[in-house]
């Protein structure tokens, strides 16, 4: 890795301090346990700090009316021209709802990193979730726990 050097001074006294706390952690879980509550707690806090940071009316508003422009698409498929203007306006909508969950990205991002540093370490490329048709590494483990998780919660929590 170009960084490894350059970041050893801060990452491995975080690297460190996580080993004391999520190895006994792993080791009681199991891996398959383990990864999906990390997946668990990092969608839980993910979606805690996107609620608070970001504006939820302005957000559902921005919602409705990108469901609404769907349903127009649908319904001009044949017109070419109008599906061009409710793309430029669904584009313009999209937009809007990125720049304000960018503050929530910002917030979540260096954690996961750390934490993403820490399961490369010790989560090595051994197979934990085998859905018989294909097998998921700790990473796509992680992910489909993720995916679910995050929409459940957001669910609960109302979040848009």
């Amino acid at each position: 890795m170009a960084f490894n050097g350059f970041l050893n001074p801060v990452l491995n006294p975080l690297l460190d301090y996580l080993n004391g706390f999520l190895n006994p952690l792993l080791d009681y879980l199991g891996t398959f346990w383990f990864i999906a509550l990390i997946s668990l707690i990092v969608s839980l806090v993910t979606v805690i700090v996107y609620k608070y940071t970001t504006d939820q009316i302005l957000m559902k508003s921005i919602k409705e009316d990108l469901d609404k422009l769907n349903k127009k698409m649908r319904e001009n498929r044949s017109d070419s021209h109008k599906m061009t203007q409710i793309q430029k306006e669904m584009w313009s909508k999209q937009m809007t709802m990125m720049k304000h969950s960018f503050t929530s990205t910002i917030y979540t991002f260096i954690p996961i990193i750390i934490l993403f540093s820490w399961l490369t370490a010790n989560m090595g490329a051994e197979k934990i979730l085998n859905l018989g048709f294909v097998k998921f590494g700790w990473l796509g483990s992680y992910i489909l726990f993720a995916i679910l998780f995050s929409s459940i919660l957001r669910k609960l929590l109302k979040v848009y």
